[in-house]
């Protein structure tokens, strides 16, 4: 009894690694079912207003390790560069999301959810 429960156990376990998901990849789903789920003026107002609390929050994280990538830690030349090439490629991607971002939040400004009413 108990080998056959923990058999079930591991089984259930195993499952549940192989669907997990990032973070970003939770975050864009969210995104994608608020967009889609906004049908009414009032709700695509707030989805407007959710996006570009979004646009600001990456752009302060972009900056944020723009800033790192040029603080020097000491030590060895190549560790630093590699360092300072991850936190630029970091913010670049961020960068890269903004610009997505920015082109969702042109469907919700306040002006054309007003327009389409």
């Amino acid at each position: 009894m108990f080998r056959k429960l923990f058999i079930i156990i591991m089984m259930v376990g195993m499952s549940v690694g192989s669907y997990a998901i990032t973070n970003e990849e939770e975050n864009e789903l969210l995104l994608k079912a608020i967009v889609e789920g906004s049908t009414s003026v009032e709700q695509k107002a707030i989805t407007g207003r959710y996006i570009a609390m979004l646009i600001d929050r990456k752009q302060i994280e972009a900056n944020k390790y723009r800033e790192l990538a040029q603080m020097s830690s000491g030590g060895k030349i190549r560790y630093q560069n590699l360092r300072q090439k991850q936190y630029l490629q970091k913010a670049q991607n961020l960068e890269n999301q903004i610009e997505h971002y920015k082109t969702l939040a042109l469907k919700y400004s306040t002006s054309q959810v007003a327009d389409n009413q």
